[in-house]
C-alpha cells in the first residue's frame, strides 16, 4: 500500500480538528495517509495525539522526534514571536528543512497562527511540497505574483493555496460560484453586487454580556480582523476601510429597510431549534409557527474577508459592489467601542487569552452563520447560499465531535487536501476531482487552473473550487450533523 505523507503544522483548535478529519476522510476516499504533526508548543501536540487516539482514528507521527533538544528549544523561542526578522526565518528554515525533507510530504498544511506563513511557504518550496493555509495577513498581490513566477522558473510543480478557511475561504468559494451564475444571466456582462456575511458566535449568547461573544480562536486574530484594512469594491472602485470607521458601511437592526445581510436566519430543523431555544437569549429569538428566527444581527467590514477577490481583474471589470462583513449579535460592535473608550477591553482580551479553554469564557458550544448572495441588478432576485451550522451535540472538547468553526473551516480544507493528493502534478490520465472548477478557467495571474495544477503556482480556493460541489460534499455523509442550508434565488428578497 502506498502512503501519502502529509505534514500538519499547528495543533491548536483548528489543527486538531484537521488532524482528526484527515484520518476520517482517508477511509471515505480510499487514500492512505502518513500524518505527521508539529507544533512548537509540545502540550498542543500531545493533546492532538490524545484526541486522535481517544477517537480511535489510528495515530499520527511526530516531527519533533527529528530534532535535538537544542533545536526544539530554538524553534519554540523563535516561532513564538509575532514579528520575525529575516535572520529568525533563516534559522528556523535551517532546522526544519532537513527534517521535513526526510518525510517527503506531498502537502504541508499550515494551521499555525497567521504570521507563520512567512516561514512555512518557503519551507514548502525548499522541500518541494504543496502548501495550504487557513488565511489572514495575505502577502501583497505583487509578492504573490513574484512567488508564482519563482515557482514557474524553478520548474518545481508545487501548488500554493492560501486562505482555505471559512472567511476567507468557503465564503469566497460560494461568492465566486454565485457570481459566475449571475454573470452568465446578465445581458450587460456585469454584476451589481457580490456580498458575503459570516459570523462565528456562541450558542449561549449571554457570554460576554452585551458583546454576545466568547473567543473561539486567538484574541490576536480577532484584533487583527477588527484593526487591519478591510478591502471592498464600491461603485467599481477599490475601497479600504476598517471595522470601526466609515459608518456608512455598517449594518444594524434599526436600519430601515433591514439590509439583506442581517435579515433574520430561519431555522426549520427541529434538532437545531431544540438546542438553541434554551441557549440563545429570548430577545435574539422569535418563533414563527414551526420556524425559529435568529434576529438582532449586525454586520461590519473586517480584514481579509474578501480574500484577493478585490484585486482580481475579473471582479474589478465586472462587479459594482463586492464586500465581506462579519456578523455579530447587536450591540456587539458598539459595546466593543465603549470598552475601548473605558479602558476595559485589554483586560477582557487578556482574560480571554488565559481562559480560552474555559467553557464559561470560550465561544463553545458555537454556531456559524453564513450568508452569501449575488445580484445581477439592484432589482434582481439574489442567487444565494445560506447556512447555519452548530457544534456537535456532545460535550465541549470531546474528541468524538467537532465545533461549528472546525466543521466549516476544516472540512473544506480536508476535502481540498484529499483532492490534491488524488490529482498530483505531471501525471497523465488521472481522474480529475469533481471539486475542481473547469480546467480552462483563468486565475488571477493569467494562467489556467490546469496549468497551475500540473506545473505549480499560486491559486486561491475560490479560483480552484466549485462552490456547488463543495456545498454538496460538506452536507454528504453526515460530515456536519447539525447543519441547515438554503440554496435559492429568491428567499432573501
Amino acid at each position: 500500500m502506498v502512503y501519502s505523507s502529509v505534514l500538519l503544522i499547528g495543533c491548536g483548535q483548528m489543527g486538531r480538528g484537521l488532524a482528526r478529519m484527515l484520518l476520517i476522510e482517508q477511509r471515505h476516499q480510499g487514500v492512505s495517509l502518513d500524518l505527521w504533526i508539529y507544533d512548537p508548543y509540545q502540550p498542543a501536540e500531545e493533546q492532538c495525539q490524545q484526541e486522535i487516539q481517544q477517537a480511535q482514528l489510528g495515530s499520527s507521527k511526530n516531527l519533533r522526534e527529528h530534532f535535538s533538544t537544542t533545536q526544539t528549544t530554538k524553534l519554540q523561542s523563535i516561532i513564538s514571536k509575532h514579528i520575525l526578522s529575516p535572520q529568525d526565518i533563516n534559522q528556523v528554515l535551517s532546522i526544519l528543512t532537513g527534517a521535513v525533507k526526510e518525510l517527503e510530504p506531498r502537502i504541508l498544511v499550515n494551521a499555525a497562527p497567521f504570521f507563520t506563513q512567512q516561514i512555512y511557504i518557503p519551507l514548502a518550496q525548499q522541500v518541494g511540497s504543496d502548501y495550504i493555509d487557513l488565511g489572514q495577513q495575505l502577502p501583497t498581490i505583487e509578492a504573490l505574483q513574484q512567488l508564482d513566477q519563482a515557482i514557474i522558473n524553478a520548474k518545481d510543480p508545487i501548488r500554493i493555496i492560501q486562505e482555505s478557511g471559512l472567511a476567507p475561504g468557503l465564503a469566497n468559494i460560494f461568492g465566486n460560484t454565485l457570481f459566475e451564475t449571475a454573470l452568465n444571466e446578465s445581458p450587460s456582462d456585469t454584476v451589481f453586487s457580490v456580498q458575503m456575511r459570516v459570523g462565528g458566535l456562541p450558542q449561549h449568547t449571554a457570554k460576554g454580556g452585551q458583546l454576545h461573544y466568547g473567543p473561539t480562536f486567538s484574541p490576536e486574530g480577532l484584533l487583527y480582523e477588527y484593526q487591519q484594512p478591510a478591502y471592498s469594491l464600491r461603485d467599481g472602485s477599490l475601497t479600504s476601510t476598517s471595522t470601526f470607521t466609515n459608518s456608512e458601511y455598517w449594518e444594524d437592526p434599526n436600519t430601515k429597510p433591514l439590509p439583506i445581510g442581517i435579515q433574520p436566519f430561519k431555522i426549520t430543523s427541529s434538532d437545531i431549534q431544540q438546542l438553541l431555544i434554551d441557549r440563545v437569549e429570548p430577545e435574539l429569538l422569535q418563533q414563527q409557527g414551526s420556524t425559529l428566527i435568529l434576529q438582532q444581527l449586525q454586520a461590519r467590514p473586517t480584514a481579509d474577508g474578501t480574500s484577493r477577490m478585490c484585486f482580481d481583474s475579473k471582479f474589478q471589470i465586472s462587479v459594482q459592489h463586492l464586500e465581506y462583513k462579519t456578523l455579530r449579535f447587536s450591540p456587539h460592535y458598539q459595546t466593543w467601542t465603549k470598552m475601548v473608550q473605558d479602558g476595559t477591553l485589554d483586560e477582557t482580551l487578556t482574560h480571554w487569552k488565559s481562559n480560552i479553554t474555559n467553557p464559561k469564557n470560550s465561544g463553545y458550544p458555537d454556531m456559524v452563520l453564513l450568508r452569501v448572495w449575488v445580484q445581477s441588478t439592484p432589482q434582481s432576485a439574489p442567487h444565494a447560499i445560506e447556512l447555519i451550522a452548530l457544534h456537535d451535540n456532545i460535550p465541549v472538547n470531546s474528541p468524538k465531535g467537532f465545533t461549528a468553526m472546525q466543521h466549516l473551516t476544516c472540512w473544506p480544507t480536508t476535502l481540498l487536501v484529499m483532492a490534491l493528493l488524488q490529482y498530483p502534478p505531471i501525471l497523465d490520465n488521472r481522474k480529475r476531482p469533481k471539486l475542481f472548477r473547469h480546467k480552462e478557467d483563468n486565475t488571477l495571474f493569467g494562467r489556467t487552473i490546469e496549468q497551475i495544477l500540473q506545473r505549480g503556482g499560486i491559486i486561491s480556493p475560490y479560483e480552484l473550487i466549485d462552490g456547488h460541489q463543495m456545498l454538496k460534499q460538506l452536507t454528504e455523509m453526515n460530515r456536519i450533523p447539525l447543519i441547515e442550508t438554503r440554496h435559492t434565488i429568491s428567499n432573501l428578497c
